[in-house]
């Protein structure tokens, strides 16, 4: 199962690909407590995670866009992190090498 390791206040990886139906855990490393929270469709949130607690797995049964599902940390709104979900058998490496170009352009238009 995919991990996120929570660690100096940024997500790693920050945008993870994963297929439909698969799940993902969050681990906090910070002494800070953090989220991975998300209030747009699909919507999750893992509850705040003390330092080395692993949430609970949260499955994505659907497909996400180029752009994928954005999160973020409710204590800590300037961190965030991507899901990007991939139909089976589709070539992730390419899904998510669009998906991070996007990202990156997102990021540097909020500049």
């Amino acid at each position: 199962m995919p991990v996120v390791e929570i660690s100096q206040f940024k997500y790693n990886p920050p945008d993870l690909v994963i297929e439909v139906g698969d799940a993902v855990e969050w681990i906090n490393r910070d002494a800070s407590g953090h989220t991975a929270t998300r209030i747009a469709a699909p919507t999750f949130d893992t509850g705040p995670l003390a330092r080395n607690e692993t949430s609970r797995a949260i499955t994505f049964p659907s497909a996400s866009d180029a752009a994928g599902f954005e999160y973020f940390c409710s204590p800590h709104p300037f961190m965030k992190g991507r899901i990007i979900v991939t139909l089976p058998g589709t070539n992730s490496a390419s899904y998510s090498l669009s998906a991070a170009t996007a990202h990156h352009e997102h990021l540097q238009s909020e500049e």
